[in-house]
């Protein structure tokens, strides 16, 4: 796991949290991928990490989203608006794009190089237990040249995932990430991530989730600080 997976994960399940409706649905299962107009969701992740190079390290991942339009969500680093909806939060199809900073890596021998993401998610609800989700990501990484970095990496993400309600109020998730990178060292990756949540209220959510991720950061030239192999984290979301 790395940085951004935890970010993502913690952004997964803010961006979607709540809205102002009060008839708005608590199952997760059900809740459309971004917020109601005015609403404002602040998060946070604590979490316990492991880096490529075996080192241990605490994470502290705030969060903070706003919905500027029923159909069109912003926030710290990521904006989102959805496509296509689901009639009263129901069954069926619904899609969405978004734009979202994803990190930063420490270059060997070169300045850090930043990380922008342009993604097209989906999320298909067949009842009010279960939801599958998908997300086609490409990520630009904005690079100094040097002599073994010519030009800007790149990469493209695939990701598939899962929503179950176990018991009510409670749904566990899981996603698996393939990466294809390019102008790497390596030519693919892969990750995932699983998780519980507990919906304490309709404005407020509770969960643990795990992460892993067999990224290479030192065979890419990149210093370990900040990417992580594995991890865990506890988070807590809030509507207001």
């Amino acid at each position: 796991m790395n940085l951004r997976t935890i970010t993502a994960t913690l952004l997964c399940i803010t961006t979607s949290a709540f809205a102002a409706s009060d008839n708005y649905p608590r199952n997760v299962v059900e809740r459309p991928s971004t917020l109601a107009k005015g609403d404002i969701v602040v998060a946070g992740l604590l979490g316990y990490a492991k880096e490529t190079d075996g080192d241990n390290k605490g994470v502290l991942i705030p969060s903070l989203s706003y919905g500027v339009t029923d159909d069109f969500t912003i926030g710290i680093g990521h904006a989102r608006y959805r496509l296509i909806g689901r009639e009263n939060n129901g069954t069926g199809f619904e899609l969405s794009t978004g734009l979202s900073y994803v990190g930063a890596f420490e270059i060997e021998g070169a300045d850090d190089s930043y990380g922008a993401g342009l993604d097209l998610s989906g999320k298909y609800v067949i009842s009010d237990d279960t939801a599958f989700t998908f997300s086609t990501q490409y990520v630009r990484w904005f690079e100094e040249e040097t002599e073994s970095l010519s030009k800007d990496r790149s990469e493209m993400r695939v990701s598939v995932g899962v929503q179950q309600n176990v018991i009510e109020n409670v749904t566990v998730f899981a996603n698996y990430t393939y990466r294809e990178l390019k102008d790497f060292n390596e030519d693919y990756a892969q990750g995932g991530s699983i998780g519980v949540n507990y919906s304490l209220s309709k404005t407020m959510d509770v969960g643990l989730t795990a992460s892993y991720s067999d990224f290479d950061a030192e065979k890419n030239n990149i210093k370990p600080d900040g990417i992580f192999e594995q991890g865990i984290g506890a988070y807590i979301a809030k509507r207001f």
